[in-house]
């Protein structure tokens, strides 16, 4: 049995998580294909690899290695706050208050290739912004 006679407190917790970037496999050449019948069909790649090559609109995309690129280092700061406020008959009421990502970091996880301004460059792509959440636990 759980004895929740206590006052009301107030509990603060902090995260910070830091990892290295991913590695992607990234096309930094591309070539125009010669033939206007291009059918599509599987050509071999550098090194005897059977791996079709990838068409873009651009052109046909040359990989030279796997994992031939490292997105930049993943890092946030998760804050929260926990707020106990006793009820009665022995009862408990809980609030969380907290906040995800607390600096918005838009941590990239894709690059792509396209063109801005005529020219060819690459995209990323960052996903999951700050996010706040509330939420209330009654325990009995």
């Amino acid at each position: 049995m759980v004895n929740w006679k206590v006052r009301s407190k107030v509990e603060l917790t902090g995260s910070w998580t830091y990892m290295t970037g991913n590695r992607i496999t990234v096309s930094f050449e591309n070539y125009q294909v010669i033939s206007p019948q291009y059918t599509g069909h599987y050509l071999p790649m550098p090194g005897n690899s059977l791996t079709p090559p990838y068409m873009s609109s651009n052109g046909l995309d040359y990989y030279t290695e796997r994992n031939n690129f490292q997105l930049p280092a993943y890092h946030r700061l998760d804050l929260g706050i926990n707020i106990y406020r006793p009820k009665k008959k022995e009862r408990m009421g809980i609030w969380n208050i907290s906040i995800y990502n607390v600096y918005s970091y838009m941590a990239p996880v894709s690059i792509r290739k396209g063109w801005w301004y005529g020219e060819n460059c690459f995209h990323t792509l960052g996903v999951i912004p700050i996010i706040p959440s509330v939420s209330y636990t009654y325990k009995f």
